[in-house]
């Protein structure tokens, strides 16, 4: 560079570039990849600008040199003899990895047509894999056969580049659409949800927790006596077709201590938990426990043993219903515990069990 001389600089470059690969192949690497790696430290020099201006006429054809050479590892007679495997294995390749970014770039919040049109266009193979199937080789991890098959397919992937762009770029504003329909329909729940919970706010509500069969018994004899409720469980669809019908049942995980406080679970009057699985019980129990030390529970023992932990330990109320859970006559006794841990009058409460018999 202190030459000012533009032949020298680029003689240094190239220079570079192939000591690099001469250093890697000795070393029984692939040149390609001391290629790769002398272009990683170059661009990482000062000189990055000018080594980019003065590869740049050569860009072209260097391109297309590798594109011919690519070409090359397609096998003609490996298409004819096994044509399905290869469309298979293709296709494939493509489907995954498109799934993959798609799906990452979801997850990074991406906007879904970027993320589609990046899956679309990162999914072919690249050329890196023919580096990795000639090291494979090489060091016998792969027979020349499957390595041939490999390098048939990557390529054919390769092929499809220009495919799978056309074809990201037309399903661009179809997806924005569903996108923005999606995002609308999600605001218009949330903002349904909001308005039913704030319409149960207040310290005589109750809170439900499994909207199992034991659940929904507790919400019956609740809606008898028009006592205001909410409930969350963890299966969403059981929540969504129980909304659909007006019932306040939401999608939440009350074991979580973010989901307490966002529902403001510790203003209830009283938490019912009857979920069925132990575990889940004790999960809810515990985060309910420690969030809000004074808060009145009832909860759903599977045995008498877990009844007794329950009330000893964690000081809640804790009953075992009646078996089999399937039969609504043997699970009123748990609602109707409800009911009078509500203060409601006993004998109001048995009439109510007996009209549900």
């Amino acid at each position: 560079a202190q030459s000012r001389s533009q032949e020298a600089f680029l003689a240094v470059v190239l220079l570079t570039v192939l000591a690099m690969s001469a250093t890697t192949e000795a070393v029984g690497l692939s040149a390609t990849l001391g290629a790769f790696l002398a272009g990683v430290s170059l661009s990482e020099t000062r000189y990055r600008y000018q080594v980019e201006a003065d590869v740049a006429p050569f860009r072209g054809m260097l391109l297309g040199l590798f594109f011919v050479t690519v070409g090359f590892s397609i096998d003609p007679r490996l298409i004819v003899e096994k044509p399905l495997a290869v469309a298979a294995a293709t296709g494939g390749l493509v489907a995954t990895k498109a799934v993959v970014l798609a799906s990452l770039g979801l997850a990074f919040r991406v906007p879904a047509s970027a993320a589609l049109r990046a899956g679309l266009l990162l999914g072919p193979g690249g050329e890196f894999g023919f580096v990795a199937f000639g090291l494979a080789t090489k060091f016998l991890v792969l027979d020349a056969a499957t390595a041939e098959f490999l390098r048939t397919t990557t390529a054919l992937s390769m092929a499809l580049t220009p495919v799978l762009a056309s074809a990201g770029e037309r399903l661009q504003e179809p997806v924005n659409n569903w996108a923005a329909k999606l995002a609308r329909r999600t605001r218009r729940e949330r903002d349904d949800e909001a308005a039913v919970l704030a319409s149960k706010q207040g310290d005589d509500l109750v809170v439900v927790c499994g909207y199992g069969r034991v659940g929904r018994v507790v919400c019956e004899l609740l809606d008898a006596k028009l006592q205001r409720y909410v409930v969350f469980d963890l299966d969403p669809q059981k929540a969504t077709d129980a909304r659909a019908r007006g019932l306040p049942v939401f999608f939440g995980d009350l074991g979580r201590q973010e989901v307490l406080e966002y529902f403001k679970v510790g203003a209830a009057k009283i938490v019912v938990v009857a979920t069925q699985d132990r575990r889940a019980t004790n999960r809810v129990v515990v985060a309910l426990r420690r969030l809000y030390p004074d808060l009145e529970i009832i909860a759903r023992a599977e045995n008498r043993d877990h009844q007794r932990r329950l009330s000893k330990m964690l000081g809640v109320v804790a009953m075992v219903p009646a078996l089999p859970e399937d039969s609504r006559f043997l699970t009123l006794p748990f609602g109707g515990a409800v009911l009078r841990a509500l203060n409601y009058d006993q004998s109001d409460v048995d009439m109510l069990i007996e009209e549900s018999r």
